[in-house]
């Protein structure tokens, strides 16, 4: 077992770097990975199993990236109050069976079973240095739900000179899109009708979750089927204050890649 928080972290944040318009540190909120195994003979010289069982994750908060004041709006102000942060976690429950079905011959099966979520994806900025920074309440949590691995494999030593195996396994990944409903409770409601906004004056990624979903991907899709009845609208109201259009077609272009699978 093994668990950090933000007591056990120290920071450089001085009056310098203040002046310079940083306001907080990269500090935990929490790190933690516990987990444990069990294993042994179910019947004797012929039969064994084991078990693994593991829970992991960390969060953190983002310097410089904080929740927008003005949610809700077209425009963003950054709430100093409230620092972005991410919490991802993992969780992976594995069980295995060793078979022992003659002196020579063994069947091995084993089934691994995990829950993990990158919440929010994509938080601190994707695309270098220059990435356009994200707010919290514009990103998805992309959780992956269930991902499954099933195996067995089988061996046979003929002689010493000759080795039989053969085996089958598949990875099995269910990725799923989903809004933030948990940003309810920083007083953060994010509309099933509100648009992203890409501010290239701010550099800033702002207002709602895209549409950036891939085929494949569940939980967006009423979403951008509104993001497609009022993405005329959206332009225009962006063009209006001046703001680029094209930055309001929310995943920067995704919404191409969204309609045929929406319409």
């Amino acid at each position: 077992m093994a668990y950090a928080g933000p007591k056990l972290q120290s920071g450089n944040l001085n009056d310098d770097l203040r002046a310079r318009g940083l306001n907080t540190d990269i500090s935990i909120r929490h790190s933690y990975d516990n987990g444990g195994a069990l294993g042994g003979p179910i019947v004797r010289d012929k039969l064994w199993f084991f078990t693994a069982q593991r829970w992991w994750g960390a969060s953190r908060y983002i310097q410089g990236s904080y929740f927008n004041k003005l949610q809700g709006t077209l425009f963003y102000e950054p709430d100093l109050t409230r620092v972005a942060r991410n919490n991802e976690y993992f969780e992976d429950h594995s069980a295995r069976l060793t078979w022992q079905a003659t002196q020579k011959q063994k069947l091995v099966a084993s089934f691994s079973l995990q829950n993990n979520c990158s919440c929010p994806f994509g938080l601190t900025g994707v695309g270098g240095v220059n990435a356009v920074k994200p707010t919290p309440e514009s990103r998805g949590l992309h959780v992956y739900n269930p991902q499954y691995l099933p195996l067995v494999s089988w061996s046979y030593p003929v002689t010493n000179r000759l080795l039989l195996e053969a085996g089958f396994s598949e990875n099995v990944l269910d990725e799923d899109s989903r809004r933030q409903d948990d940003l309810k409770r920083d007083g953060t409601l994010v509309g099933a009708n509100d648009i992203r906004v890409t501010d290239l004056a701010l550099n800033v990624v702002r207002r709602a979750v895209g549409c950036d979903i891939r085929p494949g991907a569940r939980g967006q899709h009423h979403i951008c089927r509104r993001c497609v009845e009022r993405l005329q609208q959206a332009v225009l109201q962006l063009a209006g204050c001046g703001l680029d259009p094209a930055g309001a077609a929310p995943g920067h272009g995704a919404q191409r890649r969204v309609l045929p699978h929406v319409v």
